[in-house]
């Protein structure tokens, strides 16, 4: 039921799988010296539901704390505390706690999949961070949309997650990761298959 605190004097690098049980929490203050900083995750770390990540930039920086998803969440959901349901709050500054297996979703929207997060009208302009966490076997089919992927209009930052065994269709400005991209994207991979009809398709963005 206790937070781990690391304060760096510039720079926080997680090396190695950390796990924090039940209520549990990771609060990261880099550039506590005020000369420049960050933290970088190379190394997944493992967040309950029920816990708490918090970070802070700088020393008299304001701490910021996420919401911990672990779970795929269900058909519509606008939770905005599981990966479906962030679509209900674009602006959200989201950790990614544990792997997560999509293949429930590829039957949901009468098999269009998973509703990407964000669209024309609203792009995700929040922060997502992956804490070098998998999201495996993602679908999409919607052949007629455009802006289409995992997220499909993102303002702005998403970080270190993986992609794998995906599935992703659209018209055009299709990717596993990013359908259109005006943000920020940072330590990601995707593996599978895309496809669009029109333009702009990539494999990641």
């Amino acid at each position: 039921t206790n937070t781990l605190t690391l304060s760096a004097y510039r720079n926080i690098e997680i090396n190695k799988e950390m796990t924090a049980t039940s209520g549990g929490g990771l609060a990261l203050e880099f550039n506590q010296g005020d000369g420049g900083g960050d933290y970088t995750v190379n190394a997944p770390v493992n967040l309950p539901s029920d816990g708490s990540f918090s970070t802070k930039d700088g020393s008299a920086g304001s701490t910021v704390s996420y919401t911990i998803i672990t779970d795929l969440g269900t058909e519509g959901s606008m939770t905005g505390s599981d990966l479906q349901g962030m679509q209900g709050t674009l602006d959200g500054d989201y950790v990614l706690g544990a792997d997560i297996d999509a293949s429930a979703a590829s039957g949901w929207n009468s098999g269009a999949g998973f509703a990407p997060v964000g669209d024309s009208t609203t792009a995700f302009s929040g922060t997502f961070d992956g804490q070098d966490h998998t999201i495996r076997n993602l679908t999409i089919a919607r052949p007629s949309a455009t802006k289409v992927g995992l997220f499909g209009n993102v303002t702005g930052t998403v970080s270190d997650v993986s992609i794998t065994s995906s599935t992703v269709v659209g018209e055009s400005q299709v990717g596993s990761l990013v359908g259109n991209n005006r943000g920020r994207i940072d330590g990601v991979s995707a593996s599978g298959d895309v496809s669009g009809r029109s333009f702009a398709v990539g494999g990641l963005v």
